[in-house]
Protein backbone atom coordinates (compact mmCIF):
# COMPACT_ATOMS: atom_id res chain seq x y z
CA UNK A 1 0.00 0.00 0.00
CA UNK A 2 1.25 3.21 -1.01
CA UNK A 3 1.46 6.32 1.44
CA UNK A 4 2.18 8.69 -1.56
CA UNK A 5 0.10 11.62 -2.36
CA UNK A 6 -1.40 11.64 -5.67
CA UNK A 7 -3.38 14.28 -7.10
CA UNK A 8 -7.42 14.14 -7.03
CA UNK A 9 -8.90 13.51 -10.03
CA UNK A 10 -12.99 14.59 -9.42
CA UNK A 11 -14.15 16.81 -6.79
CA UNK A 12 -15.02 13.98 -4.75
CA UNK A 13 -11.20 13.74 -4.40
CA UNK A 14 -10.72 17.06 -3.82
CA UNK A 15 -13.06 17.34 -1.22
CA UNK A 16 -11.41 14.74 0.89
CA UNK A 17 -8.20 16.52 0.27
CA UNK A 18 -10.15 19.56 1.96
CA UNK A 19 -11.31 17.59 4.80
CA UNK A 20 -8.18 16.21 5.67
CA UNK A 21 -6.83 19.70 5.13
CA UNK A 22 -9.47 21.11 8.01
CA UNK A 23 -8.63 18.28 10.41
CA UNK A 24 -4.40 19.13 10.37
CA UNK A 25 -5.72 22.93 11.13
CA UNK A 26 -8.10 22.06 13.66
CA UNK A 27 -5.53 19.25 15.09
CA UNK A 28 -2.74 22.73 15.53
CA UNK A 29 -3.78 24.17 18.22
CA UNK A 30 -4.51 21.06 20.12
CA UNK A 31 -0.96 19.87 19.78
CA UNK A 32 0.59 23.40 20.65
CA UNK A 33 -1.90 24.48 23.96
CA UNK A 34 -1.80 20.53 24.91
CA UNK A 35 2.35 21.08 25.30
CA UNK A 36 1.66 24.43 26.95
CA UNK A 37 -1.37 22.24 29.28
CA UNK A 38 1.04 19.73 30.29
CA UNK A 39 4.13 22.36 31.10
CA UNK A 40 1.61 23.67 33.35
CA UNK A 41 0.08 20.85 35.00
CA UNK A 42 -2.86 20.27 33.67
CA UNK A 43 -4.53 17.74 31.58
CA UNK A 44 -3.39 15.29 29.10
CA UNK A 45 -5.92 14.86 26.46
CA UNK A 46 -5.09 17.71 24.28
CA UNK A 47 -1.82 16.64 23.31
CA UNK A 48 -2.96 13.12 21.81
CA UNK A 49 -5.87 14.48 20.71
CA UNK A 50 -4.23 17.09 18.73
CA UNK A 51 -1.47 14.22 17.21
CA UNK A 52 -4.94 11.99 16.40
CA UNK A 53 -6.74 14.73 14.47
CA UNK A 54 -3.43 15.93 12.62
CA UNK A 55 -2.58 12.08 11.64
CA UNK A 56 -6.32 11.36 10.53
CA UNK A 57 -6.05 14.51 8.57
CA UNK A 58 -2.93 13.26 6.78
CA UNK A 59 -4.42 9.96 5.86
CA UNK A 60 -7.40 11.30 4.59
CA UNK A 61 -5.11 13.33 2.40
CA UNK A 62 -3.38 10.11 1.38
CA UNK A 63 -7.17 9.00 0.68
CA UNK A 64 -6.56 6.25 3.18
CA UNK A 65 -9.01 4.48 4.62
CA UNK A 66 -7.30 3.86 7.78
CA UNK A 67 -7.60 7.99 8.49
CA UNK A 68 -11.08 7.39 9.27
CA UNK A 69 -10.57 4.84 11.71
CA UNK A 70 -8.15 7.48 13.48
CA UNK A 71 -10.99 9.64 13.47
CA UNK A 72 -13.67 7.30 14.85
CA UNK A 73 -11.20 6.65 17.74
CA UNK A 74 -10.76 9.79 18.44
CA UNK A 75 -14.39 10.79 18.30
CA UNK A 76 -15.20 7.56 20.80
CA UNK A 77 -12.94 8.35 23.76
CA UNK A 78 -14.54 12.11 24.66
CA UNK A 79 -18.20 10.98 24.03
CA UNK A 80 -17.29 8.10 26.26
CA UNK A 81 -15.62 10.69 28.26
CA UNK A 82 -18.90 12.77 28.27
CA UNK A 83 -21.48 10.32 29.23
CA UNK A 84 -18.96 9.23 32.44
CA UNK A 85 -19.24 13.07 33.23
CA UNK A 86 -22.78 13.78 32.70
CA UNK A 87 -24.72 10.83 31.66
CA UNK A 88 -27.76 11.42 28.81
CA UNK A 89 -28.14 15.14 29.98
CA UNK A 90 -28.48 16.56 26.22
CA UNK A 91 -27.42 20.11 26.70
CA UNK A 92 -24.28 19.18 29.02
CA UNK A 93 -23.71 16.80 25.69
CA UNK A 94 -24.29 19.15 23.02
CA UNK A 95 -20.95 21.39 23.36
CA UNK A 96 -18.99 18.33 24.12
CA UNK A 97 -19.24 15.98 21.50
CA UNK A 98 -21.50 18.27 18.67
CA UNK A 99 -18.46 19.68 16.76
CA UNK A 100 -16.77 16.42 16.68
CA UNK A 101 -19.90 14.48 15.83
CA UNK A 102 -20.19 17.44 12.89
CA UNK A 103 -16.58 16.29 11.59
CA UNK A 104 -17.72 12.41 12.14
CA UNK A 105 -20.11 12.87 9.80
CA UNK A 106 -17.86 14.68 7.19
CA UNK A 107 -15.31 11.47 7.71
CA UNK A 108 -17.88 9.27 6.68
CA UNK A 109 -18.89 10.67 4.31
CA UNK A 110 -15.66 10.42 2.62
CA UNK A 111 -15.53 6.76 3.16
CA UNK A 112 -16.37 5.68 -0.50
CA UNK A 113 -13.68 8.15 -1.97
CA UNK A 114 -11.07 6.09 0.64
CA UNK A 115 -8.40 3.33 -0.44
CA UNK A 116 -8.10 0.30 -0.54
CA UNK A 117 -10.69 0.23 -3.53
CA UNK A 118 -12.25 -3.04 -3.22
CA UNK A 119 -13.89 -1.80 -0.23
CA UNK A 120 -15.57 1.10 -0.98
CA UNK A 121 -19.54 -0.50 -1.29
CA UNK A 122 -19.15 -2.10 2.08
CA UNK A 123 -17.30 0.78 3.98
CA UNK A 124 -19.76 2.96 1.92
CA UNK A 125 -22.82 1.47 3.65
CA UNK A 126 -20.87 1.08 6.79
CA UNK A 127 -20.38 5.40 6.30
CA UNK A 128 -24.31 5.63 5.39
CA UNK A 129 -25.54 3.58 8.62
CA UNK A 130 -22.68 5.68 10.50
CA UNK A 131 -24.26 8.58 9.04
CA UNK A 132 -28.05 7.47 10.10
CA UNK A 133 -26.87 6.53 13.69
CA UNK A 134 -25.04 9.92 14.51
CA UNK A 135 -27.53 12.04 13.11
CA UNK A 136 -30.58 10.18 15.14
CA UNK A 137 -28.56 9.82 18.18
CA UNK A 138 -28.17 14.12 18.03
CA UNK A 139 -31.58 14.38 17.21
CA UNK A 140 -32.66 12.58 20.19
CA UNK A 141 -30.65 14.42 22.54
CA UNK A 142 -31.68 17.58 21.15
CA UNK A 143 -34.96 16.73 21.46
CA UNK A 144 -35.11 15.75 24.82
CA UNK A 145 -31.97 18.53 26.33
CA UNK A 146 -35.18 21.18 26.14
CA UNK A 147 -37.48 19.15 28.09
CA UNK A 148 -37.98 20.09 31.77
CA UNK A 149 -37.80 17.17 34.35
CA UNK A 150 -40.82 17.59 36.80
CA UNK A 151 -39.84 16.22 40.41
CA UNK A 152 -42.90 17.53 42.02
CA UNK A 153 -44.69 21.07 43.11
CA UNK A 154 -42.50 22.64 45.10
CA UNK A 155 -44.28 24.63 47.93
CA UNK A 156 -43.22 27.92 48.75
CA UNK A 157 -42.64 27.04 52.39
CA UNK A 158 -40.24 24.08 51.30
CA UNK A 159 -37.00 23.92 53.04
CA UNK A 160 -34.14 25.66 51.36
CA UNK A 161 -31.13 23.24 49.51
CA UNK A 162 -28.37 22.82 52.32
CA UNK A 163 -29.97 24.16 54.67
CA UNK A 164 -29.58 27.96 54.23
CA UNK A 165 -31.92 30.23 54.98
CA UNK A 166 -34.03 31.46 51.94
CA UNK A 167 -32.79 34.22 49.82
CA UNK A 168 -35.54 37.58 50.37
CA UNK A 169 -35.08 39.91 48.08
CA UNK A 170 -36.47 43.45 49.09
CA UNK A 171 -34.46 45.75 51.27
CA UNK A 172 -31.83 43.36 49.87
CA UNK A 173 -30.38 42.25 46.22
CA UNK A 174 -28.10 39.22 47.27
CA UNK A 175 -27.48 37.96 44.05
CA UNK A 176 -27.26 38.51 40.14
CA UNK A 177 -30.88 37.88 39.47
CA UNK A 178 -32.28 39.14 42.59
CA UNK A 179 -32.13 35.06 44.31
CA UNK A 180 -29.99 32.09 42.39
CA UNK A 181 -33.88 31.50 41.01
CA UNK A 182 -32.84 34.40 38.65
CA UNK A 183 -36.55 35.53 39.43
CA UNK A 184 -35.17 39.33 39.32
CA UNK A 185 -38.40 40.46 41.44
CA UNK A 186 -38.51 43.20 44.24
CA UNK A 187 -41.53 43.09 47.12
CA UNK A 188 -40.61 46.83 47.53
CA UNK A 189 -43.63 48.95 46.52
CA UNK A 190 -42.93 52.72 47.45
CA UNK A 191 -41.42 53.21 43.90
CA UNK A 192 -44.26 52.69 40.99
CA UNK A 193 -45.42 54.21 37.84
CA UNK A 194 -46.74 57.27 39.34
CA UNK A 195 -43.93 58.74 41.63
CA UNK A 196 -40.40 57.30 39.54
CA UNK A 197 -40.21 60.03 37.45
CA UNK A 198 -39.56 62.35 41.06
CA UNK A 199 -36.45 59.87 41.83
CA UNK A 200 -33.11 61.46 42.15
CA UNK A 201 -29.52 60.38 42.27
CA UNK A 202 -28.70 59.77 45.73
CA UNK A 203 -24.93 59.64 45.60
CA UNK A 204 -22.38 58.58 42.83
CA UNK A 205 -19.17 56.51 42.58
CA UNK A 206 -16.51 56.11 39.94
CA UNK A 207 -14.47 52.89 39.87
CA UNK A 208 -11.16 54.54 37.89
CA UNK A 209 -11.36 51.37 35.82
CA UNK A 210 -11.00 52.55 32.03
CA UNK A 211 -9.65 50.37 30.16
CA UNK A 212 -7.87 52.35 26.87
CA UNK A 213 -9.43 49.92 24.62
CA UNK A 214 -13.11 48.32 24.61
CA UNK A 215 -14.58 47.96 27.93
CA UNK A 216 -18.11 47.65 29.18
CA UNK A 217 -20.16 48.92 32.22
CA UNK A 218 -22.29 46.02 32.70
CA UNK A 219 -22.01 45.16 36.23
CA UNK A 220 -25.50 44.34 38.73
CA UNK A 221 -24.34 45.52 41.80
CA UNK A 222 -25.15 43.29 45.27
CA UNK A 223 -26.67 44.70 48.04
CA UNK A 224 -26.51 42.69 51.27
CA UNK A 225 -27.01 44.73 54.63
CA UNK A 226 -24.96 48.47 54.43
CA UNK A 227 -22.90 47.30 51.92
CA UNK A 228 -23.07 47.69 47.74
CA UNK A 229 -20.61 44.97 46.46
CA UNK A 230 -20.08 45.52 42.55
CA UNK A 231 -17.04 44.67 40.15
CA UNK A 232 -15.06 47.29 37.79
CA UNK A 233 -14.49 46.58 33.86
CA UNK A 234 -11.45 44.43 35.09
CA UNK A 235 -13.01 42.31 37.71
CA UNK A 236 -11.79 44.91 40.79
CA UNK A 237 -14.40 43.85 43.48
CA UNK A 238 -15.67 47.23 45.30
CA UNK A 239 -17.40 47.37 48.25
CA UNK A 240 -19.39 50.96 49.07
CA UNK A 241 -21.40 51.99 51.71
CA UNK A 242 -25.00 51.92 50.25
CA UNK A 243 -26.32 55.04 52.31
CA UNK A 244 -23.58 57.66 51.01
CA UNK A 245 -21.60 55.54 48.31
CA UNK A 246 -18.43 56.03 50.77
CA UNK A 247 -15.86 53.42 49.54
CA UNK A 248 -12.45 53.08 48.25
CA UNK A 249 -10.42 55.98 46.57
CA UNK A 250 -10.84 55.31 42.80
CA UNK A 251 -7.43 56.53 42.69
CA UNK A 252 -6.07 53.77 45.05
CA UNK A 253 -8.17 51.31 43.62
CA UNK A 254 -6.67 51.74 40.08
CA UNK A 255 -2.74 51.94 41.82
CA UNK A 256 -3.30 48.46 43.21
CA UNK A 257 -5.00 46.29 40.42
CA UNK A 258 -4.49 47.43 37.03
CA UNK A 259 -0.99 47.56 36.81
CA UNK A 260 -1.51 43.23 36.76
CA UNK A 261 -4.77 43.85 34.82
CA UNK A 262 -3.32 46.13 32.13
CA UNK A 263 -2.49 43.19 29.48
CA UNK A 264 -4.23 43.51 26.21
CA UNK A 265 -7.59 41.49 25.83
CA UNK A 266 -8.87 41.03 22.01
CA UNK A 267 -12.77 40.97 23.51
CA UNK A 268 -14.86 43.86 25.53
CA UNK A 269 -13.29 44.53 29.49
CA UNK A 270 -16.44 43.69 31.53
CA UNK A 271 -17.65 42.30 34.80
CA UNK A 272 -21.20 41.94 34.84
CA UNK A 273 -21.79 40.63 38.54
CA UNK A 274 -20.47 39.61 41.97
CA UNK A 275 -21.36 36.83 43.70
CA UNK A 276 -21.82 35.78 47.49
CA UNK A 277 -20.06 32.69 48.57
CA UNK A 278 -22.57 30.45 50.91
CA UNK A 279 -22.40 29.71 54.74
CA UNK A 280 -20.14 27.22 55.60
CA UNK A 281 -20.91 24.95 58.51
Amino acid sequence: MSLLWSKPSDFKGWAVLALGVLLILLGMPLLIGGVRLIALGGSWYYLPAGIALITSGALLMLRRRLGAVVYGVLFIVPVLWSLFEVGLNGWALVPRIFNLAILLLLVLAALPVLQPAQLVRRFALTGLAGFAVVVVTLGVLLVNAGRPTVHGVVSETSTPVSGTAPMTVGADWPAYGGTHAAQRYSSLARIDRDNVSQLERAWEYRTGDLPAERWGAETTPLKIGDTVYLCSARNILIALDASTGAGPHPAEQARRYLRARSAHRPGTHRCRAAARAGRRR
